[in-house]
């Protein structure tokens, strides 16, 4: 129910529900709620210029042309890639009840993880080691690929070595 305009310029523009600050405008109750006019959203520094965003169901990513991601909104099956699905137990007087913690402008994902085909952890990058350039996001998933150079130092035939090559990954999170 939101939605995200990137300009050729690398500035980001939204509009729409931004109950769970989706839009990624701040915190404050004057803006999560609907937006019915278009909005620039800023970043920090306020100069990071966009090369790629995507909108999920309740949430929006932000790719920048340093290569760095960045995700707002709400962090159910874990889509705001932190490692955490933002749930929380809270008594809402009526007794405990499941609350998340929404991120209400734009956070950094600083962390990829790699996984064997048994989801064991192979590797842990910091987001300075990865330098992502697509992002694309599904109802509650998360797909981005990272900046693909050519490796020069594998060899130029078929073989089962280049499989693994570093340089040419795809991350998922979420359900």
């Amino acid at each position: 129910s939101h939605s995200l305009f990137l300009l050729e310029n690398g500035e980001v523009w939204g509009c729409g529900a931004n109950n769970f600050g989706q839009l990624g405008l701040g915190s404050s109750k004057a803006v999560a709620k609907d937006v019915l006019s278009i909005s620039r959203i800023s970043f920090s520094g306020d100069r990071t210029l966009i090369r790629d965003i995507a909108c999920g169901y309740d949430f929006s990513l932000f790719c920048t042309t340093a290569g760095r991601l960045y995700a707002c909104g709400h962090p159910e099956y874990g889509v705001m890639g932190q490692g955490t699905d933002g749930q929380f137990i809270k008594d809402g007087g009526k007794g405990p009840a499941v609350q998340f913690s929404c991120e209400h402008t734009p956070a950094l994902i600083d962390r990829f993880v790699t996984k064997d085909h048994h989801n064991k952890v192979t590797a842990t990058r910091t987001g300075a080691q990865v330098k992502i350039r697509a992002v694309a996001a599904g109802k509650n998933h998360c797909v981005c690929l990272e900046e693909w150079e050519p490796n020069t130092s594998t060899s130029t035939n078929n073989s089962a070595d280049t499989a693994e090559d570093p340089l040419n990954r795809v991350f998922s999170w979420g359900w």
